[in-house]
């Protein structure tokens, strides 16, 4: 039997609520899943692949203080409703500013946390914009 290549991202459902599973290139990674507004509660997410899913409500993660030394890729796969990642108070998404507004559906945003209170952009191949 052949060798099966797999070409793009492959998305399956993981069974786990708010999570899905992401497989490229056999690297699998899972996602959490944001559907409404969350406040984390000044701590970090439990992945570091993030969906912003604004089909129903509007998404407005906020509260969020990242890890030094980890990288984040946040997802916007619908953005019907008003999709932010805002973060905690005294920490910066691009070194300057605290919010991020996705405004399309596959706005993309890779963040690498140099500390608990600096992340700098990887990666804004749509130009989000902060505020």
């Amino acid at each position: 039997m052949g060798d099966t290549h797999l070409s793009g991202p492959l998305l399956v459902e993981a069974g786990i609520e708010g999570a899905r599973l992401f497989a490229t290139e056999g690297v699998k990674k899972v996602a959490t899943v944001y559907a409404a507004n969350v406040a984390l509660g000044d701590v970090d997410f439990p992945t570091d692949y993030i969906e912003l899913d604004g089909t129903l409500a509007a998404v407005g993660i906020t509260e969020f203080t990242p890890t030094p030394g980890k990288t984040y890729v946040f997802v916007c796969s619908n953005s019907t409703e008003a999709t932010t990642l805002t973060a905690s108070s005294g920490v910066t998404l691009d070194g300057t500013n605290d919010v991020v507004t996705f405004v399309a559906a596959n706005d993309i945003l890779v963040l690498f946390a140099v500390s608990a209170t600096k992340c700098l952009v990887v990666a804004n191949p749509q130009t989000l914009t902060f505020s």
